[in-house]
């Protein structure tokens, strides 16, 4: 190409319009590079973003899970509560009987 652009070169149309056909399509050809830089930048940014969604949801889902571990520890201990006042209310009543009877 620099050939074309020298001294000397002839001028006719036909080398010109095909000079200037190769200096448009690699103007395009940069364009479109720049383009492609752009989007990959772009989608890196955006793999950055859903990695860091991706942490926070696993981080989510481990608080949700100690949760519902505490949840089940919390529902046991009261359940062993119920059942320790059952047992009392039931030593009450024999004991309210018992003094009834007397």
């Amino acid at each position: 190409l620099d050939k074309l652009r020298a001294p000397g070169f002839c001028g006719r149309c036909a080398c010109v319009n095909r000079l200037a056909q190769v200096d448009k399509l690699t103007a395009d050809a940069v364009e479109m590079k720049a383009g492609y830089d752009k989007l990959t930048e772009d989608s890196s940014v955006q793999k950055a973003q859903l990695d860091k969604v991706t942490a926070d949801a696993a981080e989510f889902k481990a608080g949700y899970e100690k949760v519902s571990a505490d949840a089940a520890e919390f529902k046991a201990g009261y359940d062993k509560v119920s059942a320790d006042a059952a047992e009392l209310r039931v030593g009450f009543d024999k004991a309210a009987a018992d003094l009834v009877q007397v």
